[in-house]
């Protein structure tokens, strides 16, 4: 009888693990099918299913975690036919467009990470990202974004922040310092002018390329900054 029991365990075991391998081929088929009908480069690996640099697997190697969208030159992606993947917690594009100028919901997974959006036509930061509590560095480069996303300063994770080359040009508020977890901030390339206001925390700023002319002394002493 205690034999059939530790069978039985086994082969519960045995099908739970096979489940998820299948369900695993299926996830990395369907994006990678997706990637190919949108022309979005991907690198080939026969040997492994997550073994390129597009697609990542977890340390379980039970489901996909990482997905890159890139194209060689900037272009408009349709993701209403992207397959319905869960607990990704890395989302990077490059020279993706999206339709309307809004990044889809779908891409938005609650157990998001890392959000690296760079070369898009995104000119607001969507404010569904205020709902990843889970999100510690998120890039919006080289877009058109207009306005510091401030409503983003309660994610209780988040310590990078990047919005490097937009077109922002009102001066940074004192809603910046209540950015408690945020540990790095890039800046540069934009329009920014004085006064600066930083989060207390902050450890690393990147400016280069604003318009700011002098910075207050007596702020930055309060600050453990590398500057950048």
């Amino acid at each position: 009888m205690k034999f059939i029991k530790i069978f039985e365990i086994f082969a519960i075991n045995f099908l739970i693990v096979v489940s998820q391998q299948l369900n695993l081929k299926q996830q990395c088929n369907d994006i990678k099918a997706f990637f190919t009908n949108n022309q979005i480069i991907t690198t080939e690996n026969k040997n492994s299913c997550c073994g390129v640099f597009e697609i990542s697997c977890g340390a379980d190697k039970n489901n996909v975690n990482t997905v890159k969208f890139r194209t060689f030159e900037p272009k408009i992606i349709d993701f209403t036919q992207f397959p319905a993947v869960q607990n990704i917690e890395i989302i990077a594009t490059s020279n993706i467009l999206f339709n309307n100028n809004q990044l889809p919901k779908l891409l938005l997974d609650p157990n998001l990470k890392e959000l690296d959006i760079l070369n898009s036509n995104l000119n607001v930061v969507p404010n569904d990202i205020a709902n990843l509590m889970k999100l510690e560095k998120l890039m919006i480069n080289d877009s058109k974004i207009t306005s510091v996303p401030y409503f983003l300063k309660n994610l209780p994770n988040l310590k990078y922040l990047s919005i490097r080359n937009n077109t922002m040009t009102i001066s940074l508020t004192n809603e910046m310092s209540e950015f408690k977890t945020l540990e790095t901030l890039d800046i540069s390339v934009n329009r920014f002018e004085e006064p600066l206001v930083l989060p207390l925390n902050l450890k690393i700023l990147k400016m280069e390329g604003c318009r700011m002319k002098t910075l207050d002394t007596e702020m930055l002493k309060q600050l453990h900054l590398e500057y950048k």
